[in-house]
C-alpha cells in the first residue's frame, strides 16, 4: 500500500470511529486529493511509520480519571497546577487526543464554550460546519495532511458581547517517537467579545523523529478583541509544520504571540487577514535556532479592508549554526492601510540569520531589520561582575527578547525564560 492509500484508509476509519458527519468524510477524502498536488518537502521522516492507526484514549472529565502514566507526564511539566491557578480552562491534547477536558462553572453559566473539537463537529456542527477549512485549506503539505488526518484539537466559540476574564489555554503533547499528531483548533469571538487563547506546545526526546502538523482557525468578528499565545518546546527530533490563520472583521483587533523554542525543524507563518474596515493587529514572536536546528518562521498580514493597520515585531536568536529565518508579507490591493515590520536577529557563536521581508500589492510598509552579535565587550563586563561566559550570554539573550516577556503572562514568562537558559548554556 502506496502513503496516499495508507492516509486515506485512516482518514476513513478516523471519520468512522468519531461517527463524524458525511461533509466532514468528505473534507478528508478531497484533502487526500489534494495531497497529490502540493508541493513535497524534505523531511527526515518515515511516513510508512508515522501514518498509522489512531489510538485514542476516552476524554476524562476529572484530572483524576485521566490514566496514570499522562497524568504524570502532564505532572511533570505542571499543567494540573498552571489550570488551578490561573486559567479558565484547559484542554489536554496526548498525541491524537483530548484526554482531560474542565471548564470553570463560572465559564458555563456565561455561556463560554469549550470543547474538544471531535465532540464539537457533532454538538455544534452548524458552527464548525460553517467555518472548517474556510481559511486553512489543504494548499500545503502541513495543511493537506492535517486536513485528511485531524483528530483532536480544542474548540473555543466566545458568544456575542462576552468578556472572558482569564486566560484559556490549550496544550498539546507528543508522548512516542515515530510518530505524528495532527490536531485542529478553532477558536471564534462573536461582536464585541474579548478572549485571550494560550496554546501550549511539547514533546521529550527520542532516537526517531516525530511530526507534528497542527491547524487553527480563528475568527474575530466586529469589534471583538482576542490575543493568542503560541509557546512551542517541542524537542529536535520533532518536525513542525504548522498552519494558523485568522480572519478579522471590521474594527477588530488581535494580537498575536510567538515563542518558538525547539523541533528541528519548524515551518510556521501564521497569516492574519484584516478582511473588514478599521481592522487592526499585532504581532511578536520570538525564535531559537541551535545546533542543528532551523526555524523558518514570519508573520503574514493582508490588508484587505480600508484603513486598516498592523504592527508586527519579530526577534530571533540563532546559536552554534542554527538557522533562523524570517519569511513575513504584507499584502493590500489599496492604499488605505498601515503597517509596520521590524526584525532583529542576535547572533551567538556561528549562528545563521536570514531575513525575508515582502510587500506585495499596493502596500506601503515602514520596515526595519537588525542583525547584531553578541558582543565581546558585554561578555567581558557581565564576566568581570562574577557571570560566567554561558550566564552572560543568557543575560544578553534575556534583555534581547524583553519586549516579548512583557506579552506573557508572569508564570509563562518565567517557564520561557528557563527553556530559554537551558537552550543557551546547553542544558
Amino acid at each position: 500500500m502506496d502513503v496516499l492509500e495508507r492516509i486515506r484508509t485512516v482518514a476513513k476509519r478516523i471519520s468512522e470511529k468519531h461517527n463524524e458527519p458525511e461533509w466532514m468524510l468528505k473534507k478528508r477524502m478531497d484533502a487526500v486529493e489534494a495531497l497529490k498536488k502540493v508541493k513535497r518537502i524534505e523531511l527526515p521522516l518515515d511516513w510508512k511509520d508515522i501514518i498509522k492507526e489512531i489510538e485514542e484514549k476516552p476524554k476524562a472529565q476529572r484530572w483524576d480519571d485521566v490514566p496514570a502514566e499522562i497524568r504524570k507526564r502532564f505532572d511533570e511539566i505542571g499543567v494540573p497546577e498552571a489550570e488551578k491557578k490561573y486559567l479558565a480552562g484547559l484542554g489536554a491534547q496526548y498525541d491524537y487526543d483530548v484526554v482531560y477536558g474542565h471548564l470553570k462553572e463560572w465559564a458555563e453559566k456565561e455561556g463560554i464554550v469549550l470543547e474538544d473539537m471531535k465532540s464539537a463537529v457533532k454538538k455544534y456542527e452548524k458552527i464548525v460546519k460553517k467555518y472548517f477549512g474556510t481559511i486553512v485549506k489543504p494548499t500545503n503539505l502541513g495543511a493537506a495532511l492535517n486536513t485528511a488526518l485531524w483528530s483532536g484539537g480544542i474548540f473555543l466559540y466566545i458568544p456575542k458581547g462576552k468578556k472572558v476574564r482569564l486566560p484559556i489555554q490549550g496544550f498539546f503533547y507528543i508522548s512516542r517517537e515515530g510518530m505524528a499528531q495532527f490536531e485542529r483548533s478553532m477558536v471564534i469571538v462573536e461582536e464585541g467579545g474579548e478572549a485571550d487563547y494560550i496554546e501550549g506546545c511539547s514533546a521529550p526526546v527520542w532516537h526517531k523523529f516525530s511530526l507534528h502538523a497542527g491547524c487553527v482557525e480563528v475568527f474575530v468578528k466586529k469589534n471583538a478583541k482576542l490575543k493568542f499565545t503560541t509557546i512551542q518546546n517541542w524537542s529536535r527530533n520533532v518536525v513542525n509544520l504548522a498552519n494558523k490563520r485568522a480572519k478579522l472583521e471590521e474594527n477588530a483587533y488581535a494580537k498575536w504571540v510567538s515563542g518558538m523554542i525547539g523541533s528541528k525543524l519548524t515551518m510556521a507563518y501564521p497569516t492574519i487577514e484584516l478582511a473588514g474596515d478599521g481592522a487592526k493587529t499585532e504581532g511578536i514572536s520570538v525564535s531559537f535556532a541551535g545546533r542543528g536546528q532551523r526555524q523558518d518562521t514570519g508573520i503574514k498580514v493582508l490588508h484587505m479592508g480600508k484603513n486598516t493597520s498592523s504592527k508586527i515585531l519579530s526577534k530571533s536568536v540563532s546559536k552554534d549554526g542554527g538557522e533562523a529565518i524570517y519569511r513575513g508579507s504584507v499584502y493590500s490591493p489599496h492604499k488605505k492601510m498601515r503597517s509596520f515590520v521590524k526584525c532583529d536577529s542576535l547572533i551567538v557563536n556561528d549562528g545563521v540569520a536570514k531575513s525575508f521581508p515582502f510587500a506585495e500589492g499596493k502596500a506601503n510598509i515602514s520596515h526595519e531589520a537588525r542583525v547584531g552579535r553578541v558582543s565581546d565587550e558585554a561578555l567581558f563586563y557581565l564576566q568581570s561582575r562574577g557571570f560566567s561566559e554561558k550566564e552572560a550570554i543568557s543575560l544578553v539573550v534575556n534583555g534581547f527578547v524583553d519586549e516579548f516577556m512583557k506579552e506573557l503572562k508572569i508564570e509563562f514568562a518565567l517557564e520561557f525564560y528557563k527553556l530559554l537558559k537551558m537552550e543557551i548554556e546547553g542544558g
